[in-house]
């Protein structure tokens, strides 16, 4: 098997990463494509300022979708109803 075949069968078996965020301010999100775990929502943060200020009264649970922020709707619906949430964008 070649080194590509070897690398591109390694991330296929790679799980994705998991990493959730609870908060009251959207704003302040870590880089990356965010989906909101209650309402299916999408959040784009960059450099820890979100392109939209969104603060709300209750703590919300955002889970990231991609590190990228600018990756694809496409892509990021697939992978928001792969981690349980339904999109809603």
């Amino acid at each position: 098997m070649t080194e590509q075949g070897q690398r591109q069968s390694r991330q296929r078996q790679d799980p994705p990463i998991r990493e959730s965020i609870t908060t009251d301010d959207a704003g302040q999100l870590p880089t990356g494509a965010w989906v909101n775990r209650a309402d299916g929502s999408l959040e784009r943060s960059v450099g820890g300022h979100s392109l939209v200020a969104i603060q709300s009264r209750d703590l919300q649970e955002f889970s990231r979708l991609s590190t990228n922020p600018y990756e694809s709707d496409e892509v990021l619906r697939i992978v928001s109803a792969r981690s349980g949430v339904a999109p809603n964008f």
